[in-house]
């Protein structure tokens, strides 16, 4: 079913298909992310990182994480890494990297002092992390660095 969305002078066309439920998913899903070969989901929740298959969302494994408690899952453009936020509130908030598409742990990142909430790529090999203690942490991968 096509659906017209009018914001301001622009005209969006876009198609609603609701729903597809992941009985797998326990507990809730808090965010998800497509891979960058179009051929599988990821998403994350208080359990850890999981994959699934694109279309139909059949499980494929689930990616072992060192945090609980993860909010934000996002690739890096050239989608040779996966990153994922979160932590326990009030105590600390990390961000872990895992290579794509081996799900391989490659770093761990955490000086933020609560959970992460969002993670944004700004090109191959920096991102920068928010978090619920207020800051926003740019990251230069080949060092290993944060600068808040």
């Amino acid at each position: 079913m096509n659906r017209i969305l009018k914001v301001s002078s622009l005209c969006l066309v876009f198609e609603l298909c609701f729903a597809v439920f992941v009985s797998a998913a326990k507990p809730p899903i808090t965010a998800v992310a497509f891979a960058p070969d179009g051929k599988s989901v990821v998403a994350v929740s208080q359990s850890g990182l999981q994959q699934f298959k694109w279309p139909g969302l059949q499980s494929q494994r689930k990616i072992q994480t060192k945090s609980s408690n993860l909010h934000c899952v996002t690739f890096a453009p050239d989608g040779k890494f996966v990153a994922v936020g979160g932590g326990d509130p009030s105590e600390s908030g990390s961000v872990e990297l895992f290579l794509w598409p081996s799900g391989k742990p490659l770093r761990q990142l955490s000086t933020h002092d609560d959970s992460v909430r969002s993670i944004v790529w700004i090109d191959e090999s920096k991102l920068f992390s928010a978090s619920i203690d207020r800051t926003i942490k740019l990251w230069e991968l080949v060092s290993s660095e944060s600068n808040t």
